[in-house]
């Protein structure tokens, strides 16, 4: 499975050769199908070791490959999806903010917003985890002065977010999670996949 900066460098490549036609297209396209579902593996390990273990697990990973540090916070998103109404659970690099919780919709600098933003967005609450606690709580996505003021903060935090940013057209939305409550009840580990 690639790593990290792997990932980075062939993602960068498939995006710098510009259009393609004929075989070099399909070439292309079962490129991106591959990286697509080895990422999506990823993801559903990320998520089975951090509910398996409490975060033990998955709570801190190093994120140097792609402009992080080596002591990223994550957390798991728990959506409905506004397509199919299925449950899924997507690891998430956080940032703390007092006493609520930053994400940004980054989904590496590409140019459509990622599937857990618009899931999100199509309901008024959302759950999620953070290492053995799990919340109940609203979001809202940030705008002028305060947009700013977390995105100077989240942008130190986890440098990758501005090479995020100038690779797309798209403003990359920050969100801001905070927490009404608390579920007691634990989440179950599914054994379909768990990122669509």
């Amino acid at each position: 499975m690639a790593n990290e900066q792997e990932w980075q460098n062939a993602w960068k490549t498939l995006r710098e050769e510009g259009p393609l036609t004929g075989p070099e297209h399909e070439a292309r396209q079962e490129t991106i199908r591959a990286m697509m579902s080895q990422r999506a593996a990823a993801f559903d390990e990320h998520v089975r070791n951090y509910l398996e273990t409490d975060g033990r697990i998955g709570y801190i990973r190093d994120m140097t490959p792609s402009g992080g540090s080596e002591t990223m916070l994550h957390l798991i998103l728990r959506t409905i999806g506004r397509k199919t109404g299925r449950v899924i659970l997507v690891p998430l690099t956080y940032a703390a903010w007092a006493d609520e919780y930053i994400l940004v919709a980054s989904k590496g600098g590409y140019d459509k917003h990622p599937a857990w933003y618009l899931n999100m967005k199509a309901r008024p609450t959302v759950e999620w985890q953070v290492l053995g606690k799990r919340f109940t709580g609203t979001w809202r996505e940030v705008e002028g002065e305060e947009r700013q003021r977390i995105w100077d903060y989240v942008s130190v935090y986890y440098k990758g977010y501005a090479d995020y940013q100038s690779r797309t057209w798209r403003k990359l939305p920050i969100v801001v999670l905070t927490p009404t409550g608390t579920i007691g009840e634990k989440w179950a580990v599914p054994e379909e996949p768990l990122t669509p």
